[in-house]
């Protein structure tokens, strides 16, 4: 591939699909999908990136709400330095190189008044989780900053955190 097809296969605004089709994608891989990659910034070895697989579920606003116990190294990581993404992939896709999304942003803790509405969004999501029965566990949101959404071949794009959240 020569340098300049993949520029304009990566670019902000692609040749092929737009940026719209992308960006219903998105919204619909995220409501397909249950978990995906949390990658954190490690308190162990600083400057390193440490991923753990996680459930999610999507709050009100579209944005993943991830429910954390209190004791895992990623949340200690996010308590630490909240930046962090979620890579999230078709599961279903028999490719090589399925449609994938990673979202970029910021995962902190909810207000107390917003912990049960996303209590009751995870418990929507995942009924069987015992998460929801143990103290120590609480729900954090990603605020999608950027996406970088991986379609298939020739159709990527940068997408703005307002993709997530449908405005």
């Amino acid at each position: 591939m020569s340098r300049h097809r993949h520029r304009a296969a990566t670019s902000h605004r692609p040749e092929g699909p737009s940026l719209t089709s992308f960006d219903e994608a998105l919204r619909a891989l995220l409501r397909s999908e249950r978990q995906g990659l949390l990658s954190t910034i490690s308190l162990r070895h600083p400057g390193y990136p440490f991923g753990s697989v996680v459930p999610y579920a999507l709050f009100e606003t579209g944005e993943p709400v991830l429910y954390l116990s209190q004791l895992a190294v990623h949340t200690q990581n996010l308590i630490s330095d909240p930046r962090s993404s979620l890579l999230v992939s078709d599961s279903a896709s028999p490719e090589l190189q399925p449609a994938r999304a990673t979202l970029i942003g910021t995962c902190r803790p909810l207000a107390g008044e917003t912990q049960e509405a996303a209590r009751r969004a995870f418990a929507s999501r995942h009924p069987q989780s015992e998460a929801l029965a143990l103290p120590g566990f609480s729900a954090f949101l990603l605020h999608v900053e950027e996406v970088r959404w991986v379609g298939g071949f020739a159709a990527a794009a940068w997408l703005r955190g307002d993709a997530v959240r449908g405005s």
